[in-house]
């Protein structure tokens, strides 16, 4: 083999070393950047709630925000007014200490101060007026902290 043709050979291999360590580097950047997007930050789901209106909606739509679609906020009603309670998603959401009443009208609940099943709902019928001052309390606070995003058809 002459000079000229390990030249050819040498320079035909460099190409290829080069050729190589490109397409290695591409490769390495497409995989780091694949992994680097799977790995954001998860959704910060307590400030999801963007307290947007929705207007006057059934009780079977104001049933889907109950917490359970972390991709929905979560509502609750007080005399047919809903309350954006997404924020106070450790609250209100899965294993929250007031999840019962999420996608609710909990109106009676809240003034009994009950957690039963069975008051969790509009009637205040019956209700003394110590337990609507309790209600009345819940209002405020619950208008204080959240933004009271639409009504519920058919409530007061």
């Amino acid at each position: 083999m002459d000079l000229a043709s390990l030249l050819q050979l040498a320079q035909t291999n460099l190409w290829a070393t080069a050729a190589a360590v490109f397409l290695a580097t591409t490769l390495v950047l497409l995989v780091s950047s694949a992994l680097t997007a799977s790995r954001q930050p998860p959704l910060d789901l307590d400030s999801m709630g963007s307290g947007e209106q929705v207007g006057e909606v059934s009780p079977d739509e104001l049933a889907k925000h109950d917490g359970r679609d972390p991709f929905r906020p979560i509502y609750l009603s007080i005399k047919g007014t809903i309350y954006d309670v997404t924020p106070g998603r450790s609250f209100y959401g899965p294993g929250g200490g007031y999840a019962t009443f999420a996608g609710k009208e909990c109106a009676r609940a809240l003034a009994k101060m009950s957690m039963q099943t069975s008051d969790i709902n509009g009637d205040l019928e019956g209700c003394s007026e110590k337990e609507l001052g309790v209600l009345a309390d819940w209002e405020a606070k619950l208008s204080a902290k959240y933004k009271a995003v639409g009504k519920v058809r058919g409530e007061r």
